[in-house]
């Protein structure tokens, strides 16, 4: 339903606007009902969409906007201070997205939340700041 509807540029759509519910639910927060910080921010974000829109897109996987080929990968060597780059192992941010960070950063550690997506530092607060 995602691809089929950005194909076809019927985001509106009743079936993309489920499966997006569901991919969110899967992957980027995994807490039902989703958590007041969380529906707060959507809801900042749907009032004034502007720069969201023009960053990004409609939303989290369908990257349209400005940022589409932004990258700064190749000045990640450049970071001199200690990092920690986190994932929930059902992140949007897969593997392939993060590992650069891991790899060019000097020293760079990182750290997969087991049972978490996206927004690890909602759906377990206490083992996220712990790590």
């Amino acid at each position: 339903a995602l691809d089929r509807h950005e194909a076809d540029g019927t985001l509106d759509h009743p079936d993309y606007v489920e499966a997006t519910r569901v991919f969110y639910e899967r992957h980027v927060c995994r807490i039902t009902p989703m958590p007041e910080d969380f529906v707060d921010s959507e809801a900042q974000m749907l009032a004034d969409p502007t720069v969201y829109h023009t960053m990004n897109g409609p939303n989290e996987f369908h990257v349209v906007g400005t940022g589409r080929d932004w990258t700064i990968i190749d000045r990640l060597p450049q970071i001199e201070v200690p990092t920690l780059v986190v994932a929930g192992e059902f992140d949007e941010a897969t593997p392939e997205t993060w590992a650069p960070f891991v790899e060019r950063i000097p020293g760079a550690r990182s750290h997969v939340f087991a049972g978490a997506s996206h927004c690890t530092h909602l759906e377990m607060p206490d083992v996220f700041r712990g790590v």
